[in-house]
């Protein structure tokens, strides 16, 4: 990570990580003229050849996802994120997705301590709807994901247990 002064406030500049061999670089953009040092947008490259734009929006005082233009293997998906919450306006709470193969995700979010993490996706492809319920059922990790439930209306049921290792579920 590096960091750059933007007035008095060092902020991101740059990212590079790797994660199971792909190295992801990722580019923080700072445009707001009057607020010099609100994040505004970023742009990631990873060495599979996947791209992401992704632009920011504030509420209260959080810098918050609203929208991700990513493209994989030649498919451009573009999600929209919702934060609905009334009280806690920086939560998230939604978001839906389309890509360039006709596909459509609506993702519900739920806040789990301080982490907001997916409740349910209902994802339609070539005519297939499938709905996902996910479960976190850990007493000592509540927001670590369990399991997930999912039928589709080709009457296909998929029921899913997950494990972590390290850092990841």
């Amino acid at each position: 990570t590096t960091y750059q002064r933007i007035g008095t406030k060092d902020v991101v500049k740059k990212t590079i990580s790797t994660v199971d061999g792909v190295t992801t670089t990722t580019d923080f953009k700072y445009e707001d003229t009057t607020k010099p040092s609100r994040l505004t947008g970023s742009h990631s490259s990873d060495t599979d050849g996947g791209i992401t734009d992704t632009t920011y929006q504030r509420i209260g005082t959080k810098d918050v996802v609203k929208r991700t233009v990513s493209t994989i293997d030649g498919v451009t998906t573009t999600t929209d994120f919702k934060y609905e919450d009334t009280q806690k306006p920086s939560r998230l709470t939604g978001s839906h997705s389309s890509d360039t193969d006709g596909g459509i995700t609506d993702t519900t979010y739920q806040r789990i301590g301080t982490k907001d993490v997916v409740k349910q996706t209902v994802s339609t492809l070539d005519g297939v709807t499938t709905t996902t319920d996910f479960k976190y059922e850990d007493t000592q990790k509540p927001s670590r994901l369990t399991g997930s439930h999912s039928s589709d209306t080709d009457g296909g049921i998929t029921d899913t247990t997950y494990q972590r290792i390290g850092t990841k579920d």
